[in-house]
């Protein structure tokens, strides 16, 4: 299947990300060019699309470039396949309707 659902965004990598772009500081001297940044498109929970847009960055000519390759290579987005999330899912609200029940 070319779909599936986002199990995890990884905040740590989107942090790192914004400072490589100039969004951020790495001390306290460095400037933030407000200019740069990052626009999520997805959030946890939503289904994807294979080739569907993300996130957009937002970078100018002093973004560190090699910096942003070497964080987009990690695995910021955890995406699961529809029907393993569905099956979870099911065996989850199982599981809750049998406590509810008293079993």
């Amino acid at each position: 299947t070319n779909s599936g659902v986002i199990k995890k965004i990884d905040a740590l990598e989107l942090g790192k990300l914004s400072v490589a772009l100039g969004a951020g500081r790495k001390s306290k001297e460095d400037k933030i060019d407000y200019t740069v940044g990052i626009k999520l498109h997805k959030h946890i929970g939503d289904e994807v699309k294979k080739g569907e847009v993300l996130a957009t960055l937002y970078i100018n000519d002093n973004s560190d470039c090699s910096e942003i390759n070497n964080i987009l290579d990690k695995e910021t987005f955890l995406i699961e396949k529809i029907e393993e999330a569905k099956a979870k899912h099911d065996d989850a609200m199982e599981e809750w309707m049998l406590l509810e029940d008293g079993m």
